[in-house]
């Protein structure tokens, strides 16, 4: 009876860390595919240094909330910071563009008259969209039947 009883316990207790070990693994898989869409596109798309331009442009373009801006780039596009004050500053007069040595990719603009800061980079795309990518990954692999 105690031999029954202990091989009973032994087969729940591994079956039980099977099933534990399979989820682990699926939720292993999931984080690797929210990296692998979200992580790598969007930091290579949000370094494009065209990219980036024409999107500050044409966020600026249409900017009417407060005439003291200041954008923020990474240092990387401290190459484009005269084109981007010379097609925006006919809209801004008060824009400043200041480089920034803790920004990798993307930009920031920070309206000083009302206080706050919006922030366009990977990271911030990445919190945008992860929830969304990781409901979907996780109807497929933890799905019934899967």
């Amino acid at each position: 009876k105690e031999a029954e009883k202990h091989r009973t316990t032994v087969l729940s207790e591994v079956e039980q860390k099977a099933r534990q070990a399979t989820q682990d693994l699926k939720m292993a898989i999931e984080h690797l595919i929210n990296a692998r869409v979200s992580g790598e596109p969007l930091k290579e798309v949000l370094s494009d240094k065209d990219f980036v331009k024409e999107l500050i442009i044409s966020a600026m373009n249409s900017w009417k909330d407060g005439k003291e801006v200041e954008i923020f780039i990474p240092k990387s596009l401290k190459i484009v910071e005269a084109d981007l004050r010379a097609k925006i500053h006919k809209h801004l007069s008060g824009l400043k563009v200041t480089p920034s040595a803790h920004l990798k990719s993307g930009f920031q603009i920070e309206n000083k008259d009302k206080g706050y800061l919006l922030s366009f980079t990977d990271a911030d795309f990445h919190a945008l969209f992860a929830p969304y990518l990781t409901a979907v990954v996780r109807k497929v692999l933890f799905s019934p039947g899967k």
